[in-house]
C-alpha cells in the first residue's frame, strides 16, 4: 500500500511549528462530505478570474477533480481545509459571521454548497500535490480558496506558512530538498509581487499545451509563470544520534531538577 502524501500526524506535527490559526479552528485533511461545500467555495474565490476565460472555464474545480486530489491514501496529492468557526465564536474573536445556512445548505454567490463534515460551513481550502515537471521534493500549491468575507485577516500568510512546514516534513521523510512551487497565469500580474514578498522568485514558464489545455479557452493570450521557493530542510536524526539527543536531553533535565531541589534546600 502507497504511503499518503500527508498522515494526519505530519500535518499535527506541522501546526505544531506555527502560531494558532487567525480563526482559532484547526486546519484537517478534507473528507468525502466536504467536497462539495469546496468546490462552491472555490468557484467563488476565483470569481475574480474568469475575465480572461470563456464561460465554458469560468468554474474553477469540479467535484470530480477535487475527490480525485483529496482520496484518502493518495501518494501524490492532499486537501486541508479550516472550518469557519460557530457564530458565537465568531462574535467572541471579532470575525465575520459565517454565510446563512438553511438546512444542510450553505448559500453562496456562486451557488450553494453543502455544509463540510464538521457540521458548519468551510472557510478556507488549499490543494498540496507533487509536481511532476519541477522534479523530486516540489510541492505544488494549487486552488488556494479564502471565503471573500475573510479576506484581510492572515488567512492566506498563515496556510502559506503551514505548506511550507508540511513541504519540510514530506521532504524530509523521503530525503528530497524541499521547495515550494505555485503557477500564477502572466495576466494576473499583481500576483508576481504578493509571491514574491513571500519568497518566490519567477524561474520559467508552462504554456496550456503542456497540460493538453486549448489556449483559444482564454479570452487574451497568457501563458502559466513558475515561480519557486526554496526551503531550509529539516535535520533527520538517526536513530543514534536521537537516542543520544534524548541521553543529553535527559541529563540536562535531571540537573536542572537538582538545581532546583539545591535552591529550595
Amino acid at each position: 500500500m502507497s504511503t499518503p502524501y500527508l498522515t494526519e500526524s505530519e500535518l499535527s506535527d506541522a501546526i505544531a511549528m506555527l502560531p494558532p490559526c487567525p480563526l482559532g479552528t484547526q486546519p484537517r485533511l478534507v473528507r468525502d462530505a466536504d467536497i462539495d461545500p469546496i468546490v462552491a467555495l472555490t468557484n467563488l474565490a476565483y470569481q475574480d478570474a474568469v475575465w480572461f476565460k470563456h464561460p465554458s472555464i469560468h468554474d474553477r474545480t469540479s467535484a470530480a477533480d477535487a475527490r480525485d486530489q483529496s482520496a484518502q491514501g493518495n501518494p501524490s496529492s492532499t486537501y486541508i481545509c479550516i472550518d469557519w468557526p460557530t457564530a458565537s465564536e465568531c462574535e467572541e474573536r471579532g470575525l465575520p459571521l459565517p454565510p446563512p445556512t438553511e438546512g444542510s445548505l450553505v448559500e453562496t454567490d456562486s451557488g450553494t454548497g453543502g455544509l463540510g463534515s464538521s457540521g458548519g460551513p468551510i472557510a478556507l481550502a488549499i490543494n498540496l500535490h507533487r509536481d511532476a515537471w519541477s522534479g523530486p521534493g516540489a510541492l505544488m500549491i494549487s486552488l488556494l480558496a479564502v471565503h471573500p468575507r475573510l479576506h484581510g485577516r492572515g488567512l492566506a500568510k498563515y496556510i502559506m506558512a503551514l505548506s511550507v512546514q508540511i513541504s519540510r516534513i514530506v521532504a524530509c521523510r523521503e530525503r528530497q530538498s524541499p521547495r515550494l512551487v505555485i503557477e500564477v497565469v502572466s495576466v494576473q500580474s499583481h500576483l508576481f509581487d504578493i509571491y514574491g514578498k513571500m519568497g518566490f522568485e519567477i524561474v520559467g514558464k508552462r504554456t496550456w499545451d503542456e497540460f493538453g489545455v486549448d489556449p483559444d479557452m482564454f479570452t487574451v493570450e497568457c501563458h502559466l509563470v513558475l515561480m519557486q521557493r526554496q526551503l531550509e530542510p529539516l535535520v533527520l536524526l538517526d536513530e543514534d544520534h536521537a537516542q543520544d539527543q534524548e541521553e543529553r536531553e535527559q541529563i540536562e533535565l535531571d540537573e536542572g531538577a537538582n538545581l532546583t531541589m539545591t535552591v529550595q534546600a
